[in-house]
């Protein structure tokens, strides 16, 4: 199943941005609260669910990951590793270029800041368990 959204220029294709090996993917009815440049993923039973939200290439952009699993989680990601980085969590904020990913307690979140330089996927995964992969994809489209 694919929902399709157009939004200040940019395509969204939800039903393809977070796909779990192991089911569908799930996406919240609560638009309102997210704006551009801010995407939410909850982690729950060991999948990436993701509830709403628009990035946009070149514009400052933030990922909200919520685990609610009772378990340690991962979050890695080859773009983590190529630009700029704002990571706040309970315990602080860290910074820097370059960072391999991040490990969310259970039951904590984090926020990534950051500025995509350039459409396409960003691919993430759970290295600490490796049947959780997402994926959200980056499109700019300019009105011809």
């Amino acid at each position: 199943m694919r929902f399709v959204q157009w939004t200040m220029g940019v395509l969204v294709i939800t039903g393809c941005l977070f796909f779990p090996l192991s089911s569908y993917p799930r996406a919240s009815a609560s638009p309102a609260k997210h704006k551009p440049g801010f995407v939410e993923i909850q982690i729950r039973n060991f999948i990436f669910e993701f509830h709403g939200g628009l990035l946009k290439p070149d514009l400052p952009a933030t990922i909200l990951i919520k685990n609610l699993d009772k378990t340690q989680h991962g979050f890695t990601s080859p773009l983590l590793e190529e630009v700029e980085v704002r990571v706040e969590t309970e315990s602080g904020i860290s910074y820097g270029k370059g960072i391999r990913g991040v490990y969310i307690n259970p039951q904590q979140e984090i926020q990534i800041h950051f500025t995509p330089l350039r459409e396409g996927n960003l691919t993430f995964r759970c290295d600490l368990h490796p049947g959780m992969k997402g994926e959200l994809l980056m499109l700019s489209i300019e009105a011809i």
